[in-house]
């Protein structure tokens, strides 16, 4: 039942839509952190269900140190950063991310850090 349906957390990606997707699956959100069962996301990946995940939003924002979210093998956490420019954003998003992915793949440092210390 692919209808808009929610869980106990207010999230429409269920534990239970998470459970149904292919093994080895990934999820990318870059909507809304409630849009996901964080909690679930996190058991899926730990249990090696779910092969990776990128997250641009989370609740709370910004992520508190002690976050399972920054822990969870697998699972990227980027700034909730956006911008309203149609043309420029996804392009440049997209460029950063392979640069980033293709930096950390090869071992090197990544240009655009998480700064844990505050909070994004």
């Amino acid at each position: 039942n692919d209808s808009p349906q929610f869980d106990a957390t207010g999230s429409a990606i269920t534990r239970g839509r998470i459970a149904r997707m292919k093994k080895g699956a990934g999820i990318v959100n870059m909507a809304r952190g409630a849009v996901i069962d964080q909690d679930a996301l996190c058991d899926a990946l730990e249990t090696g269900h779910l092969g990776g995940a990128v997250i641009d939003v989370a609740v709370p924002e910004p992520l508190p140190a002690d976050s399972r979210l920054w822990t969870t093998p697998g699972l990227f956490v980027s700034p909730h950063v956006s911008v309203d420019d149609p043309e420029s954003y996804t392009p440049d998003s997209l460029d950063l991310f392979f640069l980033n992915l293709g930096r950390f793949l090869a071992g090197e440092e990544m240009p655009n850090l998480v700064d844990t210390t505050r909070g994004y």
